[in-house]
């Protein structure tokens, strides 16, 4: 298993401005599809994670996961390490 973050951030590159950080989590998909992110004016809602199920899971993936949170919209894109995973 390996340990990763949640990051809410205005650009992909989690280097740039964070929105928000999650607590140390387990999780992990083998998803490789991803969508374009489309929210450009940065006036709006900031996304917000309430809850994250399950909390932790294998590095081999397969597993759902579920985010639960407020502001979300199309196009936003969730990372996982080094994995862009598709919602």
């Amino acid at each position: 298993m390996r340990r990763f973050q949640v990051v809410v951030s205005t650009t992909v590159n989690v280097d740039g401005h964070v929105l928000a950080v999650s607590d140390n989590m387990f999780v992990h998909n083998n998803s490789k599809h991803g969508r374009r992110a489309r929210r450009l004016d940065p006036s709006e809602a900031t996304p917000c994670i309430k809850a994250i199920s399950p909390s932790e899971g294998w590095t081999t993936g397969g597993a759902t996961v579920i985010i639960i949170g407020d502001n979300f919209f199309d196009g936003l894109q969730v990372v996982f390490g080094t994995m862009l995973v598709w919602s």
